[in-house]
C-alpha cells in the first residue's frame, strides 16, 4: 500500500553491512569456477544490500532460477489446472520469459551440463517438457491429468536436483542468521526502523510498528515484524539482504503468503509519486452519506476503480477492502470535518491563531487531523485512507 524510497535504504547500507560482514567474511563457501564468482567481497556487499540489482551473474541468475522453479511448480500443480484463461496466459508468458533467459548461455545450464556430461541435453529437456505442458494446458481436461502429472514429476526431478548445488551457501547463511539473531539482530532492527522512518505498517497502514523503551531494563524494543519480501524458505540467499527486509505489523506478516505474484514490492525510486495514486474510494447512495450525516447507512470503503492491476492484486491478497470496513466511523468523522472546510471557517481559525502564521498543512491538521504530507503516510495509521477520502469527496462535490 505505502511505497518507501530506495534513497532511505541506500543511506543505511553501510551500517547494515557493518553489522553482518564479519560473520560472512569468515568461512564463506568457495564457489566452483563455473559459478563465476571471483570478487567475494563484492559478492558479500551485494548480497547484504541489494542482490536484485547486482551485476554479479550468479546473483542475477539465482533470482531468475528460483523464480523459474517456483512459477513452474505452481503452474503444473494439478490444483492450478482450473485457472482462468487470462491468468493462464500470463503465467505462460512469464514462464516463456524465464525459459528464454535461462536458455541463453546461463550458469544454470552450464552447471547441469557439467554435472551430467553424458546428458547434456537435460536443460533442453526441461524446456521441451514445459513447452509440452504449456501446449497441453491450453485445453485442459480431466482425461489429460495423468499426462500433466508425469510432466510435473519429470520437470521437478530435473530442476530441483540442480537446485541442491545452492545448498552450501544456503546452509552457511542460516548459520550466520542464527549467530546474530539475538541482541545484535534486535539493535539492527531498531536502527533500521529509525533509519527508514517507518513507524506504521507499509502493507496495511493500520498498525503502529514503532519502538518503546522498557523502564525496568532500560532497553529499547521494536514491536515491528521484519518480513522477508522474497520468503527465505524459497530464496534462502536473501535471508539477510537489506532490500529484502520489510518492517510490518504482525497481522500482515501472518497474512502474507509465499505466493510471489500477488504482492507489490514496497521499495521503489519514485515513492512519493506512487503514494499519490488513489487506493480507496467511497460507495455511497445519497448526498447525505457523502456529507457524513447519514448515521444509519454509512458509505462503504472500496478499493479505487483506477488501481493498477499489480496494486489491486496486492490489496486483495492482504484483504484491504475487508479490513477497512472497520473504519467507516473514521471516514464519517472525516466527512463531517470536510463540511467545515470552507473559507469562513478557515478565516476564523487563522484569526484565532494569528500569532502562529498557520500554513496550509497546519490548517489541514486542525481540520482533519492529517496534513496530506508524504511523511505522514509512514508515521500515522490510516493516513492513506484519510488522504484518499478527502481527495475523493472533493472531486465529487
Amino acid at each position: 500500500m505505502i511505497r518507501i524510497s530506495f534513497d532511505v535504504l541506500k543511506k543505511y547500507e553501510a551500517r547494515h553491512v557493518k553489522y553482518l560482514e564479519g560473520h560472512l567474511s569468515q568461512g564463506f563457501p568457495v564457489f566452483p569456477s563455473i559459478y563465476q564468482v571471483t570478487d567475494i567481497q563484492g559478492f558479500i556487499f551485494d548480497l547484504l544490500t541489494n542482490p536484485f540489482k547486482s551485476n554479479i551473474l550468479f546473483l542475477k541468475e539465482y533470482f531468475l532460477t528460483v523464480k523459474f522453479i517456483i512459477q513452474t511448480s505452481n503452474y503444473i500443480n494439478n490444483k492450478e489446472l482450473d485457472l482462468s484463461e487470462s491468468v493462464a496466459s500470463e503465467q505462460i508468458q512469464l514462464l516463456q520469459k524465464y525459459i528464454n533467459e535461462l536458455e541463453s548461455n546461463s550458469i544454470f545450464s552450464k552447471i547441469i551440463f557439467q554435472k551430467n556430461p553424458q546428458k547434456n541435453s537435460d536443460f533442453k529437456h526441461i524446456i521441451e517438457l514445459l513447452q509440452q505442458f504449456i501446449s497441453f494446458r491450453k485445453d485442459a481436461h480431466n482425461s489429460k491429468k495423468k499426462k500433466y502429472t508425469q510432466l510435473e514429476n519429470d520437470l521437478k526431478a530435473q530442476i530441483q536436483g540442480e537446485y541442491l548445488l545452492y545448498e552450501g551457501v544456503r546452509k552457511f547463511l542460516i548459520k550466520v542468521k542464527r549467530s546474530y539473531k539475538n541482541k545484535v539482530f534486535d539493535d539492527n532492527k531498531i536502527e533500521l526502523l529509525e533509519a527508514l522512518g517507518v513507524f506504521v505498517c507499509p502493507y496495511c497502514n493500520r498498525q503502529y510498528i514503532d519502538i518503546f523503551k522498557r523502564k525496568k531494563h532500560g532497553t529499547r524494543t521494536a514491536i515491528a515484524e521484519l518480513d522477508h519480501f522474497y520468503p527465505k524458505s524459497l530464496f534462502p540467499l536473501y535471508a539477510v539482504s537489506l532490500y529484502n527486509i520489510v518492517p510490518n505489523c504482525a497481522k500482515c506478516n501472518s497474512l502474507k503468503s509465499n505466493t510471489l505474484s500477488d504482492y507489490l514490492y514496497p521499495y521503489c525510486e519514485s515513492a512519493d509519486d506512487e503514494n499519490k495514486k488513489q487506493h480507496f474510494q467511497l460507495q455511497f447512495h445519497s448526498y447525505d452519506q457523502l456529507r457524513g450525516i447519514a448515521n444509519r447507512h454509512k458509505p462503504m470503503i472500496r478499493l479505487a476503480s483506477t488501481m493498477e492491476k499489480k496494486s489491486l492484486a496486492n490489496a486483495e491478497a492482504l484483504f484491504h477492502e475487508e479490513l477497512y470496513q472497520n473504519h467507516t466511523s473514521f471516514v464519517q468523522r472525516l466527512l463531517r470535518a470536510q463540511r467545515l472546510d470552507n473559507s469562513e471557517y478557515r478565516k476564523s481559525i487563522n484569526q484565532y491563531f494569528q500569532d502562529y502564521k498557520l500554513t496550509e498543512n497546519d490548517l489541514k491538521e486542525i481540520l482533519y487531523g492529517f496534513n496530506g504530507s508524504p511523511e505522514e503516510l509512514l508515521e500515522k495509521p490510516l493516513a492513506k485512507l484519510a488522504h484518499d477520502i478527502i481527495n475523493f469527496t472533493k472531486s465529487n462535490e
